[in-house]
């Protein structure tokens, strides 16, 4: 499940983009340390997110699967998203993967991760589809897709998952993230380009 966490701030240096390896090639403090405050920052969410502590949130990190927009000295997250490969129950190859655990604290990070995200997938999982999914109710986060260029789709068979018969999850959208691709050559760019009418 998608969500957004909205909090402008001013302040701090020219916030830095780093994705896959990048963030794995951190040191094991800073990565703890921004793991942390990402757990917290899901834990802020619970009805509404998944939820990882610590050591789950550095373990995405080391497999490679993270975008972290943070201040120059990696000290603090100013948002954070993670990618989650879905597998095809036939063949057992990634058939698509989820934009997840979307955060964003400060005035444009959220675009930036987003962004960041869409490369790193091309990156990692070349040819592959991203989705994101997003509850009916989170109004707020299907309008910055939307605005973003994401278009509402039907749910992939591959990431349809069986229920018990007691479990009622929430109503869903699903949106296709192909259409960000045109933002990949910004993320080097001024974010007032692109966030004068991207609300992120």
């Amino acid at each position: 499940m998608l969500e957004r966490i909205v909090e402008t701030s001013e302040q701090g240096g020219i916030p830095l983009v780093l994705k896959g390896v990048e963030i794995k090639n951190l040191p094991a403090g800073k990565k703890a340390q921004l793991g942390q405050q990402v757990s917290e920052a899901l834990g802020t969410h619970k009805a509404t997110m998944l939820q990882y502590d610590e050591q789950q949130v550095v373990a995405i990190m080391d497999e490679s699967r993270a975008v972290v927009v943070t201040d120059p000295t990696h000290s603090e997250m100013y948002a954070f998203a993670q990618i989650s490969p879905w597998l095809d129950q036939h063949s057992g190859t990634i058939a698509a993967t989820e934009f997840r655990s979307w955060l964003s604290k400060k005035h444009g990070a959220g675009l930036q991760v987003l962004q960041g995200a869409v490369a790193l997938n091309q990156q990692q999982y070349p040819g592959v589809p991203m989705y994101a999914v997003v509850e009916e109710g989170n109004t707020h986060a299907q309008e910055c897709l939307m605005q973003a260029g994401a278009e509402e789709v039907p749910m992939p068979d591959s990431m349809k998952v069986e229920l018990k018969a007691d479990e009622k999850p929430a109503p869903v959208k699903t949106f296709s993230l192909a259409k960000l691709k045109q933002y990949q050559n910004m993320l080097l760019f001024p974010l007032q380009m692109v966030t004068s009418k991207l609300k992120l």
